[in-house]
């Protein structure tokens, strides 16, 4: 009997490897030719549930890849494969390995979009994934922020949030996806920031227990931003904004 540890390691093999090894499956089948047919037949199941949740999850960032896509599907699975049990992670370990990889010489070819449209899509897919808020209480300027678990930040060089057609254009934006009601089910929302707005949502979604205004007051101090009479009406404006659309759901 192939003692616990190897049979896993066997069978991670048989799953992941980029090309299926005979003598692997051989062994864990010891000799019988059913149990060496359903192996195989598994590998391919898991690779294939595998391969719809990351084309469900990035299906933008498929497309560019192109012929490229399975190659690179491949060379995940068999160099970092999933070590999760959550299929909501495997499109993040996938997105990560394209990211690395588009540093490297062998897609210099790809358009320059190419990581961003992935990290944009990965980011949606974790809102929509993201746990239920906890109650919050009412939002004061003297006790710590609390926003919504499905926020994310995220900075681009590229437009890949806008809805033109065509190739997404060049250009520096600050995004804050979130995640908010539609009809029976959610959507993941794009909003797209200023600097300072961008600079106060990180500092406010900071887990410590420092304050609004402190919070605010160290944003302001580090940009050089005066905190004047238009600078309030528009730290207002904001937080009634996001206030409206769930992002601050008032203070801890």
């Amino acid at each position: 009997m192939i003692p616990l540890a190897e049979h896993e390691r066997l069978a991670a093999a048989v799953c992941f490897s980029r090309e299926l090894d005979d003598v692997v499956v051989a062994t864990l089948a010891g000799g019988d030719a059913l149990a060496d047919e359903r192996w195989r037949v598994y590998r391919e199941m898991i690779r294939s549930r595998f391969r719809k949740v990351v084309q469900a999850a990035l299906p933008r960032t498929t497309h560019v890849l192109g012929d490229r896509f399975e190659a690179r599907f491949a060379a995940w699975l068999d160099e970092a494969p999933p070590d999760t049990r959550f299929f909501r992670e495997v499109p993040v370990g996938f997105a990560h390995h394209v990211e690395a990889w588009l540093a490297s010489p062998g897609a210099a070819d790809l358009p320059a979009f190419t990581a961003d449209i992935a990290r944009y899509e990965i980011a949606r897919w974790r809102v929509l994934a993201a746990p239920d808020d906890e109650p919050a209480q009412e939002l004061s300027f003297e006790r710590p922020p609390q926003l919504t678990r499905s926020l994310a930040l995220l900075d681009v060089t590229h437009a890949v949030h806008a809805k033109k057609k065509g190739p997404p254009k060049a250009g520096v934006a600050h995004l804050a996806i979130y995640r908010a009601p539609k009809d029976d089910a959610f959507e993941a929302v794009t909003l797209e920031l200023n600097e300072l707005a961008r600079d106060l949502l990180r500092a406010w979604s900071d887990p410590s227990e420092t304050p609004l205004a402190a919070r605010v007051q160290a944003v302001t101090q580090a940009r050089g931003t005066a905190i004047d009479e238009r600078f309030l009406e528009g730290l207002g404006t904001l937080l009634e904004d996001l206030l409206r659309r769930g992002v601050v759901l008032g203070s801890r």
